[in-house]
């Protein structure tokens, strides 16, 4: 995620403020659905219950490793994570202790790919278009005088309620700008111990990297000798 200094270091956005983008995003309108299935045998689910292990997602792009932990949930028989394409993003600040997520001051539900948001530190601008980001990322602009946590965001559900949205964070400089790439990988891990929000998380060896393809469903079922989950 590169960064760079911003033009406009002033505390003033460029154009004026809202919480949501001018337009609307193709990928919005048209959503495809991934559906991710995560299946123990019912006796090594019961054993990794009573241990205190929980089933961990954390999305990167091709080119990076994850910056948070996308969602966990406490192991069961069958679970079952839904989302759609397109992202969000938000700006806010660190979480406190061990806080669930980090204060959102702002949030873009739909952004637009290829443009770029301008952050106050309470709000986002509509979004410019941005000829020098590529077709695919998304731009923020941090004009505020203070540090900013910002990311993106991508809602999830996990049997069917809403559990999950901060997808990565980085804490950007006062004055400077980065781009967002999508992050279409997907790591998943059993594991305990780790933070509820976990900047730079250790995915662990044993963790199993994968692609979702949009529109169908992916089973995953946990091989308790590997310690690992395998395609079905």
């Amino acid at each position: 995620m590169p960064l760079r200094e911003s033009p406009h270091a002033d505390g003033a956005p460029s154009r004026p403020e809202s919480t949501t983008p001018a337009g609307t995003s193709p990928l919005a309108t048209v959503p495809v659905i991934y559906r991710l299935v995560v299946e123990f045998a019912p006796a090594c689910a019961s054993a990794l219950a009573d241990s205190g292990a929980q089933v961990f997602l954390a999305r990167c792009s091709a080119a990076s490793d994850p910056s948070a932990i996308w969602l966990r949930f406490p192991v069961r028989s069958r679970s079952c994570v839904a989302w759609a394409d397109g992202y969000g993003l938000y700006g806010g600040r660190l979480p406190n202790g061990d806080a669930r997520r980090p204060a959102l001051d702002a949030v873009v539900r739909r952004a637009l790919p290829g443009r770029s948001y301008a952050f106050s530190g309470t709000r986002f601008g509509p979004g410019d278009l941005a000829p020098g980001t590529p077709t695919a990322h998304y731009e923020v602009r941090n004009d505020a005088r203070t540090p900013a946590l910002v990311g993106l965001l991508q809602a999830a559900t996990l049997d069917g309620v809403v559990a999950a949205d901060v997808v990565t964070a980085s804490f950007l400089p006062a004055g400077f700008s980065a781009d967002f790439a999508p992050v279409p990988r997907l790591h998943v891990w059993v594991g305990r111990g780790v933070r509820r929000f976990a900047f730079a998380p250790v995915v662990p060896s044993n963790a199993l990297l994968i692609s979702p393809a949009a529109g169908g469903r992916l089973h995953l079922r946990y091989d308790a000798g590997a310690r690992t989950f395998v395609p079905q």
